[in-house]
């Protein structure tokens, strides 16, 4: 079944962006603590830099001064400044193309992120579509019609650095092992220790769009479908010849090289 609507936003850009050589993507998983160092000794001068999320309110942020910055969710845009918009505005210096989606265009923190000159805000599509023909699905990819399901903030950073026509791109911090921490509370609700390389962990439990607690079933199934989207971004990757390349020392992903 191929589910799909129009696209909010037809392009990344007026001016599209456009990558070259290779590019590493910083997750969020704990493993990238250990990992880090391996990171920072692959790291060419030529090479660019993508984060994610958090990464701003951490102190490697302006030691690494990384070239892009991704953030897939809509409600971190809701509400009043947080800290990691506060420290985005305060800590870059330096030249920064920002994605955030674009349901988030009128919020008034996207506002206030363009008031500093060195970011350069750019909007994600996000029209996604389930299984389908892989010939069509690249096509519309392609020319920014469609995009894969974002389960995650990687699944968005991934396909990005596709489409801005990187040659490699390389993977940390991708650990992908929430099934680990899942624990059946007495009240028979399914919590998550929810960790992460640059913060304390958070004990919390899903909810699903009624506000109703997910079941654990519900939970791996959803863990299935993240997993099964990294296959099809492979299959894409090479539409653009572009290696993938996974360098996590932790990873449940099977989809790309483990060179």
């Amino acid at each position: 079944m191929v589910v799909f609507s129009l696209p909010s936003t037809i392009s990344i850009r007026k001016k599209r962006i456009e990558g070259k050589g290779t590019i590493h993507i910083l997750g969020n998983g704990p493993s990238l603590k250990n990992d880090y160092s391996a990171f920072l000794s692959s790291l060419s001068a030529s090479d660019s830099v993508m984060v994610v999320n958090l990464f701003a309110i951490t102190a490697l942020y302006e030691e690494l001064k990384p070239q892009y910055y991704i953030v897939a969710d809509p409600s971190f845009f809701a509400g009043e400044k947080n800290e990691t918009v506060s420290a985005l505005i305060s800590k870059t210096k330096w030249d920064l193309q920002l994605f955030v989606p674009f349901a988030a265009r009128k919020s008034p923190l996207i506002c206030s992120i363009k008031e500093n000159k060195f970011i350069h805000v750019n909007y994600l599509l996000n029209s996604p579509i389930v299984d389908g023909c892989a010939g069509m699905n690249h096509f519309l990819y392609k020319h920014d019609m469609a995009n894969p399901p974002y389960r995650n903030v990687l699944i968005a950073a991934i396909f990005y650095c596709i489409k801005m026509s990187f040659s490699r791109i390389v993977i940390w911090g991708a650990d992908h092992s929430w099934h680990e921490d899942f624990i059946v509370g007495k009240d028979n609700i399914v919590y998550i220790d929810d960790k992460h390389f640059y913060g304390e962990n958070k004990k919390f439990a899903h909810l699903n769009r009624y506000g109703n607690h997910i079941k654990m079933h519900e939970e791996f199934i959803s863990i299935a479908r993240a997993l099964k989207v990294y296959h099809s971004l492979e299959r894409f990757s090479q539409v653009y010849h572009c290696k993938i390349v996974n360098r996590s020392s932790k990873t449940f992903i099977d989809a790309f090289s483990r060179e």
